[in-house]
């Protein structure tokens, strides 16, 4: 397959991306039209913490103004970007509208790598229409940038890299990482589906060479995975050590990105921290009684709020104070930041431990919430019966069209689809242990609208080859 780029498509191609990014952006605007009042609220503190950076105080906390490593910092850091460089809300929109074309872009472009052809005009479409990606356009959260992160990955991922490609997904991966941490889980699952392709690419080439020959077309289909290829086209210098310096190069990318991160935390909290000191909370937060009486024993529908969420979250800073020291919220501290993380997380692995059934049945819980079809409607955000049906008739339709998807792929079309089916399970996965909701699922959406458009093109599609 050769390679597409946006200058080597045919024109009437090119005006339709062109329409379509048009489309995707005119929508966006109106969000921001509509709901634009909603970038002054700041509910996950990002943009408090970025006024924290700008003010010279660096990444911290806005009660304590002291480091945190509560947030991820990437999202936080763009908004100090834009705040410095006196951008307001406003600003803010219209970078997340940017955001947002450039993902419909990036699917589209990544749909034709993988041979969509004409249908990854569906894939950018879908995009472009998504409800949850619309709707947080005007949100002050990291979920558009995590979209359109997952969407760089993906185009990177949908060809067969050199150094310099491994390199680059190497930094893309450790961007998301830093916008989301539950894309490591994606790294960790990419790093192992990596590592039996190689292994399975090495067992063939030790076999007699006719069998060699007769696997080869098969070999040679399996794609980039998202560390690079084990496998090179024939005639092209291919070798082990090939695969290796782009794993190696992958991994400079990746590290060059988390680094700085690792080690401000080492020693600001005395542990060299990747992720969060935010996850023990979202583990906490769906293993407890107090959930397990409002949720996972109630109707589906049921949600954890009001009373029922206040009086656990007084008793859990109640149990943190009686702590030698106390870690409640009245003494944060770096240090007792870091304490609150494991403490929680030590909490809530006792509670799985104690209760494996009641684990289970609260994971389904969480999984049925990141792939709900139409969102709740909460205290904190009512939402109308007509939207919630609009809602839902738009994901019933991606999802069946993601099933069917799903089926239709060949087994040669599993060795370069994968990445994208990774990225779809490996969220799934962590959010079937982790807090969850709709807006989790944002990041995978171009994942979805891409196995979604599979269903819309017709096998032998003439466009699969531009």
């Amino acid at each position: 397959m050769s390679v597409p780029s946006v200058h080597r498509l045919p024109f009437a191609d090119r005006i339709g991306l062109a329409a379509l990014l048009t489309f995707a952006g005119l929508l966006r605007a109106f969000v921001l039209w509509n709901y634009g009042a909603k970038l002054a609220e700041d509910n996950d503190q990002y943009r408090a913490i970025a006024q924290e950076v700008v003010a010279g105080r660096g990444f911290s906390d806005p009660e304590t103004q002291l480091p945190t490593a509560y947030r991820p910092p990437l999202y936080p850091l763009l908004i100090a970007g834009i705040l410095v460089s006196g951008g307001g809300n406003l600003t803010v929109g219209f970078v997340q509208l940017a955001l947002g074309v450039a993902t419909v872009g990036f699917t589209y472009l990544a749909g034709r790598r993988l041979g969509l052809g004409r249908a990854s005009f569906i894939a950018g479409l879908l995009v472009a229409l998504d409800p949850l990606l619309l709707y947080q356009t005007a949100l002050v959260m990291t979920e558009t940038t995590a979209a359109f992160l997952a969407a760089v990955v993906l185009w990177l991922c949908s060809e067969r890299p050199g150094r310099l490609r491994s390199f680059g997904f190497g930094v893309a991966l450790g961007m998301c990482c830093l916008c989301r941490p539950t894309f490591w889980a994606f790294a960790a699952v990419a790093a192992v589906v990596w590592g039996i392709l190689y292994w399975r690419r090495e067992s063939r080439s030790n076999l007699p060479s006719s069998t060699g020959r007769a696997n080869g077309g098969e070999v040679d289909a399996m794609g980039p995975p998202p560390s690079p290829p084990a496998t090179l086209p024939e005639g092209e210098g291919r070798s082990e050590h090939d695969c290796w310096r782009n794993a190696l190069a992958t991994l400079a990318g990746i590290a060059l990105v988390i680094a700085p991160w690792a080690l401000r935390n080492a020693v600001v909290t005395g542990w060299p921290i990747v992720t969060t000191t935010h996850g023990g909370y979202t583990l906490l937060l769906a293993h407890n009684p107090a959930y397990t009486r409002a949720v996972v024993e109630q109707p589906w529908g049921s949600l954890f709020e009001g009373a029922a969420f206040d009086e656990w979250s007084a008793g859990l800073e109640a149990d943190m104070a009686r702590e030698n020291p106390p870690i409640d919220s009245s003494h944060l501290s770096p240090a007792a930041e870091l304490a609150r993380d494991r403490w929680m997380n030590e909490h809530a692995w006792k509670y799985i431990r104690e209760e494996p059934g009641t684990a289970v049945r609260a994971g389904l819980t969480l999984l049925g919430r990141f792939w709900n079809l139409t969102p709740f409607a909460t205290e904190r955000t009512p939402v109308s019966k007509t939207m919630r049906i609009g809602v839902a008739a738009f994901y019933v339709a991606v999802t069946v069209a993601l099933l069917a998807g799903f089926c239709r792929r060949s087994r040669a079309d599993w060795l370069r689809w994968w990445p994208a089916a990774a990225l779809i399970v490996s969220f799934s996965l962590v959010h079937s242990l982790y807090w969850a909701d709709m807006r989790m699922r944002t990041p995978v959406v171009p994942a979805i609208a891409l196995f979604a458009a599979v269903c819309i093109r017709p096998r032998g599609n003439p466009g699969d080859n531009v």
